[in-house]
């Protein structure tokens, strides 16, 4: 296999991916579904690899994909804003908040919300909003503010069952979910509460006198008179809750929750059947009259994780031909004479996960390649592939919002108009997150017993 073509096809590769993200702007799949078929027509050609073995291996890995997942997670977002269970946390939310604890309810309440819908896009364009509005009124920086939606909005959306990128990142690393949560608790509690203790003093200095709260009275009215908002609404919570804590395995835990959802639907919202059904394939809708409760409801349905079901599948594709290929060998022989141990392994994780994120402006890149990349060193230390998935969230997700050229930044700046400069100094868990990964890294404190191996 001659290196020069191995590292050819690879910045191949990324020039494709970058050229179709961030010049022609399309959706992540379709720059992902052209890398598969140059990396197997070069394989084939090239290598001269076998082409029933390329097409077993491409065949292999989608059928690895969690699609089954995926569609059920965007069903059971239907059915959590039908049941109303997304609206019941919102207004009880909304409901307590304390002038006197502004930024750190900002947080989380923030918090909640990306994890409970697994958005940190909603929870932005609709609480995010309303809270900005909110500190104008106060005469708190929104600086601060915008500080402490995104601090809880991307937090939670690294830890939410929900989350797209979360279940995309823990499925092309072949890692458990529930031990990828378990291992995030390491780095995110200590990040959550220190940036709260933060967000306490940096906001205590600004009064609140006649504070506006309109905004956010609009939503909880109108949700309340779109939903019959009632404790109840929370059993699918629960039902969630306990069959992961239950460690029931697959998708048991989600289609339960579902199926609760849906009973709650037809008994305390007094649905029908149908209208129960529907929006499991199509997603919930609801004209409120009110733009934000709209936005925040308007959402999920299997039909709305397509392109992220198509997104994993390929990424799965891709790295299966470049695994069979050992192009990666290739590509990752300058980072072999530098990975010696956990500590530079996760360093290197960071590393390269970060230069391809921010260079491209997508996370999934930078999950994609870093994994391609590294994989063999985690199994060669024995270190879980959860350890990655965690490394990767402690790095790419919580780093969205500063990429302004990527789609969270390019997402942020739009919703808000607000520069990056602004909130960067408020956005304490950006800053966190790294430091405790990198911290647990070199001590070994979460890792388990030492592989001998050296930092």
């Amino acid at each position: 296999m001659s290196r020069k073509g191995d590292i050819f096809i690879f910045t191949a590769l990324i020039a494709v991916i970058v050229t179709g993200i961030m010049i022609l702007h399309l959706p992540t799949f379709i720059p992902l579904m052209v890398c598969t078929v140059i990396v197997s027509l070069y394989a084939i050609l090239f290598l001269k690899k076998n082409t029933a073995e390329i097409l077993k291996a491409i065949l292999g890995a989608s059928l690895k994909a969690p699609w089954p997942l995926l569609l059920a997670i965007g069903a059971l977002i239907a059915s959590w804003v039908q049941c109303g269970a997304v609206p019941y946390l919102v207004a009880s939310g909304l409901r307590i908040i304390n002038v006197q604890f502004f930024l750190p309810l900002v947080l989380l309440i923030c918090t909640a919300m990306s994890a409970v819908t697994g958005s940190s896009w909603t929870t932005c364009g609709t609480l995010g909003i309303a809270f900005i509005g909110m500190s104008i009124s106060l005469g708190i920086p929104i600086g601060m503010t915008l500080g402490a939606v995104l601090c809880g909005a991307f937090f939670g959306d690294k830890i939410s069952r929900l989350s797209d990128f979360a279940v995309s990142t823990v499925s092309i690393a072949q890692a458990d979910f529930s031990r990828h949560v378990r291992l995030m608790l390491y780095s995110a509690v200590p990040s959550l509460l220190i940036s709260l203790v933060l967000f306490f003093f940096v906001g205590r200095s600004y009064a609140a006198n006649e504070a506006d709260f309109s905004s956010i009275n609009g939503i909880v009215v109108s949700l309340v008179d779109n939903f019959r908002l009632s404790v109840l609404t929370l059993i699918p919570l629960v039902v969630l809750v306990g069959s992961l804590l239950a460690k029931l395995p697959g998708i048991i835990p989600i289609v339960l929750s579902t199926v609760s959802a849906m009973v709650i639907s037809l008994t305390v919202q007094g649905c029908s059947f149908m209208e129960t059904l529907l929006p499991l394939l199509r997603g919930f809708s609801i004209q409120s009259g009110h733009d934000l409760v709209n936005s925040i409801c308007n959402r999920g349905g299997m039909l709305s994780m397509v392109k992220i079901t198509l997104l994993v599948i390929f990424a799965f594709t891709m790295g299966a031909i470049l695994k069979k290929t050992d192009i990666m060998n290739t590509v990752a022989s300058p980072v072999k004479r530098i990975v010696r141990g956990r500590l530079s392994l996760f360093a290197a994780t960071y590393l390269i996960s970060a230069v391809m994120a921010f260079t491209t402006g997508s996370g999934t890149i930078g999950v994609i390649v870093s994994y391609n990349v590294l994989s063999s060193f985690y199994d060669r230390f024995k270190v879980d592939h959860a350890f990655f998935t965690r490394t990767i969230c402690e790095m790419i997700t919580i780093q969205q919002p500063m990429v302004v050229w990527g789609s969270s930044g390019a997402f942020v700046a739009q919703c808000f108009g607000i520069s990056a400069s602004v909130y960067a100094p408020y956005y304490f868990i950006a800053f966190l997150l790294p430091l405790f990964g990198l911290l647990y890294a070199a001590t070994g404190w979460g890792y388990g017993p030492k592989t001998g191996e050296t930092a």
